[in-house]
């Protein structure tokens, strides 16, 4: 199975599943502006924009079927992430890493260092 974004209306491409072997389309998710799609794992992707009634969307879906996970934790959506190559999805932000279980979308860690902490080099 690939996944990747295809194109729709101008900035609002869809999430979709191709099956390599025959390259027919297994699954197709809904329409979102300025969309972002990353690896979230072995199985997971995530997807991250704006649905067409303009409400953020930030969610983890199963690279099978396209079927919801989970949404991603408040506040993480312009925020990078990597998965562990293990069992988590690392994101870090400029005064913050957290830890999010991509199977799941629960808040697994967070690591804060306030401004003032930091030293300039």
């Amino acid at each position: 199975m690939a996944t990747g974004l295809l194109d729709g209306e101008p900035l609002t491409p869809f999430p979709a599943g191709i099956d390599l072997a025959t390259g027919s389309e297994k699954w197709r998710g809904e329409k979102t502006y300025r969309a972002l799609m990353d690896g979230a794992g072995p199985a997971t992707v995530r997807i991250a924009g704006r649905r067409p009634d303009g409400t953020k969307t930030d969610q983890l879906l199963e690279v099978s079927s396209g079927k919801l996970r989970a949404d991603m934790p408040p506040g993480l959506g312009s925020v990078n992430c990597v998965h562990d190559q293990n069992r988590t999805l690392v994101c870090a932000h400029a005064f913050a890493v957290v830890a999010v279980d991509p199977a799941t979308g629960q808040l697994l860690w967070v690591l804060k260092e306030a401004r003032s902490a930091r030293r300039r080099r």
